[in-house]
């Protein structure tokens, strides 16, 4: 329950550290607790595609702020002497901790060929093309879910073969055409952070579909089509950051 909370309502808290400046410090706190809280949970029981998602945030989160933040240079050392430690400690504690034994047994493992290679044996010519329906089944025998032995499956979980099994190329095509201009009209061509965190916000989604799913319907998935509107809004790219700040605290006022 943990676990399904955290992708459908959790993640977003992310979405606060992207865009730090508009929100007050004790509200950015709160969002990296989140994230970490998330991370080590994820850590814990080996959710790879999860922890995958919380690390890309943080990272990006942590670039933002140290191109526009204040105090970089002290966040940027601090930085610099916690990745140190990691590397010089990191693999002793890493050998010994039993916290981490779920994730040193599975980092490596592979648990996704198996389930591919059915899935491209089953898959037919038009089958690629428009997919099989949102009820559509795949040909997958002997892999447990749920607690029982499958034949035929609806899920599979690298997100971007999902969205083949059910719509075909032509509907990950379509998404690709709508998403990936969105994202970089965001990140690379607006003034202000905010809309710039949508475009990044759809990039690591982007990325996170092979190893999770991320094509749900959860919060953060939401935040991602709300940002493809956003990013495609030239008025929107066009505002800076101080006009956004300006209109923020009006808000409040009222």
């Amino acid at each position: 329950m943990a676990e399904v909370f955290s992708r459908t309502l959790g993640l977003p808290a992310g979405f606060v550290l992207l865009t730090y400046r508009y929100h007050s410090l004790k509200l950015r706190l709160v969002s990296g607790v989140t994230i970490s809280v998330i991370l080590a949970m994820a850590l814990y029981q080996a959710r790879r595609g999860l922890a995958l998602y919380c690390l890309m945030i943080l990272m990006f989160a942590g670039v933002i702020y140290l191109m526009k933040g204040s105090n970089r240079s002290f966040v940027l050392v601090t930085l610099l002497i916690f990745a140190s430690s990691i590397v010089l400690v990191g693999s002793e504690v890493f050998d010994k901790s039993d916290f981490l034994s779920s994730i040193k047994e599975r980092g490596l493992e592979d648990t996704r060929s198996n389930v591919e290679l059915n899935f491209y044996e089953d898959m037919q010519g038009i089958d690629w093309l428009i997919g099989r329906g949102i009820n559509g089944l795949y040909y997958c025998p002997g892999i447990v879910w749920d607690g029982e032995a499958s034949t035929f499956r609806g899920i599979i979980e690298t997100d971007y073969l999902q969205i083949i099994l059910k719509g075909g190329l032509v509907s990950l095509g379509l998404l690709f055409l709508i998403m990936i201009p969105a994202s970089i009209l965001g990140i690379f061509f607006s003034k202000n952070l905010l809309v710039k965190a949508f475009g990044i916000w759809i990039f690591i989604g982007l990325l996170n579909m092979y190893p999770s799913s991320v094509n749900t319907f959860t919060l953060n998935y939401l935040i991602m089509w709300i940002g493809v509107g956003v990013c495609y809004s030239k008025s929107l790219r066009n505002l800076t950051d101080a006009s956004i700040d300006k209109y923020f605290k009006k808000q409040i006022r009222n």
